[in-house]
């Protein structure tokens, strides 16, 4: 059998183009108590970095005032899946014909809090908690010199997926203590799912009927949206932002 780009390219040149996903909270105001918004942007991953900084090589995408990181992503998310498994038809001016175009998140840039919530780790402005790369977490600080903290294993990808999961499973069927305790055991924080966890503890029917409606209209709609984009690791494809994490 062919291979299935083959047929969906219908005999075009098929080019794959990586692209740099990118987020952060920003202000018209001096302050960022007021007017703050969260915005998404891309870039070709392919380019040098003199012409990834340039203003009409930065794509953006989405912008809200109101929504959070996590509730923009899940339309993004779902485009870039599109783009990952079905592609879509361009213009290649050099080759002056059409092309296949796929292309996939090479990696999310972003500061550190915003590496966490998209990873749904803990904010690592507390310095005892661990973050996406890696399971670096202690009771209490004069604990980080001792020989257990630098032999904790790197964090896998699919593990947070699953813990994650599992987090909503604790939350709907263990008591309260295990629901607190457990994210801090697993070093998880799924922004998206706490809000459902919060509405399911309610015990209101309506609220109940809603989130079990959403559960089969979108599979992982209560879960953060990155958890379900296509190729994407949060361990391995969220380079450290160096500046702030250094100051």
């Amino acid at each position: 059998f062919p291979n299935p780009w083959r047929v969906k390219a219908n005999g075009r040149v098929i080019i794959h183009m990586p692209i740099t996903l990118y987020s952060d909270d920003t202000s018209g105001n001096i302050s960022k108590q007021w007017n703050k918004h969260i915005s998404y942007y891309c870039s070709l991953a392919g380019l040098p970095p003199s012409e990834t900084n340039q203003q009409y090589n930065c794509h953006f995408l989405s912008t809200s005032n109101t929504a959070g990181v996590l509730e923009l992503a899940d339309q993004i998310v779902d485009e870039i899946n599109d783009l990952i498994t079905k592609g879509f038809v361009g213009y290649d001016i050099g080759l002056n014909q059409e092309v296949l175009v796929m292309t996939a998140v090479l990696c999310f840039l972003g500061d550190s809090p915003m590496h966490a919530e998209v990873t749904n780790t803990p904010n690592p402005g507390v310095s005892l908690n661990p973050f996406q790369i890696c399971t670096l977490k202690v009771q209490r600080l004069v604990d980080k010199s001792s020989l257990d903290y630098v032999l904790d294993n790197f964090r896998k990808w699919t593990d947070t997926i699953e813990r994650t999961h599992k987090l909503w499973d604790i939350a709907l069927e263990d008591t309260k203590t295990a629901c607190n305790n457990a994210p801090k055991d697993y070093g998880i924080q799924d922004n998206i799912n706490d809000v459902f966890v919060k509405q399911w503890k309610t015990r209101d029917k309506a609220k109940i009927s809603k989130i079990e409606l959403l559960k089969k209209e979108k599979e992982g709609i209560i879960f953060n949206p990155f958890l379900r984009l296509k190729g994407f690791d949060g361990c391995n494809d969220t380079p450290v932002e160096v500046l702030h994490v250094f100051l």
